[in-house]
């Protein structure tokens, strides 16, 4: 394998689903779409969210996890993650990160920025359209 084929399955793998998406989205809202400056806001919005948890990842990467980790009820997951860690021979550090905290920060980074950007707009207005279903949850 050359160095090139990793950069190619990372690009596949980052681009790809936002293309799905967005063909599903373009399709499911065929009566009345959205402004498609929005939804360059959008995509804009999605690239900024990277470099944004890129930024907060490196920060969680050097959290105390005792620290962290200190009440009662959080111990015994803090314990099966130093298991895995001993036993796989990962630092600790690195596996919370990418199996706890890198999954969190990018989707709430994710879903700020939207929300920022584009889900409290009036073209949001169908009942397919993302605010609606985020409302049902978090309103």
């Amino acid at each position: 394998m050359n160095n090139i084929t990793p950069i190619i399955y990372a690009l596949l793998g980052g681009i790809l689903p936002a293309f799905i998406w967005l063909f599903f989205w373009l399709r499911e809202d065929e009566k009345k779409p959205e402004p498609k400056s929005m939804i360059l806001l959008a995509f804009i919005g999605g690239i900024a969210a990277v470099f944004l948890s890129l930024y907060l990842e490196k920060m969680a990467y050097g959290i105390n996890t005792e620290r962290l980790f200190s009440l009662d009820f959080l111990k015994p997951i803090l314990s099966w993650f130093k298991h895995i860690s001993e036993t796989q021979n990962i630092a600790l550090n690195r596996l919370l990160l990418v199996s706890l905290f890198a999954p969190i920060i990018e989707e709430v980074c994710k879903f700020v920025l939207a929300y920022i950007l584009v889900l409290r707009s009036k073209a949001d207005d169908e009942p397919n359209d993302l605010y609606d279903n985020y409302c049902d949850w978090f309103c």
